[in-house]
């Protein structure tokens, strides 16, 4: 599985390189990263992009219009 093209892209644009894809179901893609902190999750349905920070699930800011037009 292919992560989206929006996960992809800010991926590249912070210099943090996908190792491996961990798990992935309906709801979320569980990812490893290269970054200080590595595990990653994206959740499909409400396209939200987030980061395990000492066992905690943090929020990342997206720039995607096409979601910001869905969420107003």
């Amino acid at each position: 599985m292919d992560l989206p093209v929006l996960i992809e892209n800010y991926m590249f644009n912070h210099q943090i390189k996908v190792l491996s894809i961990l798990d992935e179901s309906k709801e979320h893609i569980t990812f490893r990263t290269s970054a200080a902190f590595p595990l990653y999750r994206y959740l499909k349905i409400s396209h939200i992009l987030q980061h395990q920070i000492k066992g905690r699930w943090n929020d990342i800011k997206l720039e995607d219009k096409k979601v910001q037009e869905r969420l107003f």
